[in-house]
């Protein structure tokens, strides 16, 4: 039953679509199974990675002619029965969204040679993550990757997903140069009444809000919009927040005892940010949580400023997409479809059950 509930894609908007979503969260970590829609076949990819992440490292795939982006899980021998446990809730909420701002999710991807090993297939960026793209390309207008990211945190937060993780690093540059938002491994889903539905670490040092040091707090969107500001330093300064201090432990004491990122002196070796955009970031760190702008403000305030955007249209990516995902994905033996309705009161009811 768990592989038939999570075949339907399409959540149906409105006021239990958090619901939904956390139940499926819920229901792929405990069932420990994925839909069957989202299995690739086909994929191939490099020997050596890329790029090494906390638990996982990047390959470049491919797909006949299609460059992927094959993100392996790494997991020990004694794992193999076990290896998307940890990380089913990142492809639950990853797989629900869809945002010119949001890296797309293509599936899962079983690379069967020795140990079975679990892969999550999405796009490649050429540009690489937003710290490499800002090094090698340091003429680039900012504000218009400003807009991207402020954009793709607010679909989060319209789409009650809380990113938690939000930093340079997590964020993928196209070809086009558009700033895509990615990185979902401990994303947690809100309700109205505030609750997360998933138990995560809390982000990185020097991205990270004051009060997700102290005791047992949850990343909330309020969290996010401290490191949204972060991140907007560091796309308009190419410097890392608090980046006068060398290490991370000094970093954390510095957010501990008060202090914000430092306005920088283009003198010093990185660009200057105007007093409109200071005020805004300064707003964003605000000590108190309640009292930082929400993600709508925030994108109003920078849409205003009236920002020329030079780069060439996305072509219709979501169409484009759809077509692949249809040639790459292994069909179901489950044909039928549930509608949204059938969905709401199966999730609703596993929800209520203990």
């Amino acid at each position: 039953m768990p592989r038939q509930v999570l075949r339907e894609a399409s959540i149906s908007k409105g006021r239990n679509r958090e619901y939904i979503l956390s139940c499926l969260v819920a229901l792929t970590k405990r069932a420990r199974v994925y839909p069957q829609c989202y299995t690739l076949k086909g994929v191939t990819r490099e020997i050596h990675p890329r790029a090494f992440g906390g638990y996982a490292d990047v390959y470049q795939g491919k797909f006949e002619d299609k460059t992927l982006c094959v993100k392996a899980i790494r997991v020990a021998t004694h794992q193999q029965d076990d290896t998307l446990t940890g990380n089913l809730s990142e492809m639950a909420i990853w797989a629900h969204l869809s945002h010119p701002n949001i890296l797309e999710f293509y599936g899962v991807y079983i690379f069967d040679v020795g140990v079975p090993q679990s892969c999550f297939v999405s796009p490649w960026m050429e540009n690489g993550n937003l710290d490499q793209y800002l090094k090698r390309r340091p003429e680039v207008p900012r504000m218009p990757l400003v807009l991207d990211v402020a954009e793709g945190v607010l679909y989060l937060h319209q789409s009650n997903v809380v990113h938690s993780d939000l930093k340079s690093e997590n964020v993928l540059v196209s070809g086009e140069g558009r700033a895509l938002i990615g990185d979902f491994g401990i994303s947690n889903v809100v309700t109205s009444s505030g609750a997360t539905f998933t138990e995560s670490p809390n982000g990185t040092t020097r991205w990270m809000a004051p009060e997700l040091y102290e005791g047992d707090h949850q990343a909330t969107q309020l969290s996010d919009i401290w490191s949204l500001g972060c991140l907007f330093y560091k796309i308009l300064t190419r410097k890392i927040p608090f980046y006068q201090y060398p290490s991370d432990t000094q970093a954390l004491l510095a957010v501990i005892a008060g202090h914000i990122p430092v306005r920088p002196i283009p003198a010093v070796g990185c660009d200057s940010i105007d007093g409109t955009m200071w005020g805004l970031l300064e707003r964003c760190w605000d000590s108190v949580p309640y009292c930082r702008p929400r993600c709508e403000e925030i994108r109003d305030i920078v849409v205003n400023l009236r920002i020329e955007d030079s780069r060439p249209l996305v072509l219709d990516r979501a169409s484009n997409s759809r077509a692949f995902r249809k040639a790459v994905r292994v069909r179901s033996d489950f044909d039928s479809e549930l509608n949204n309705k059938s969905l709401e009161r199966v999730l609703l009811r596993i929800q209520r059950e203990p």
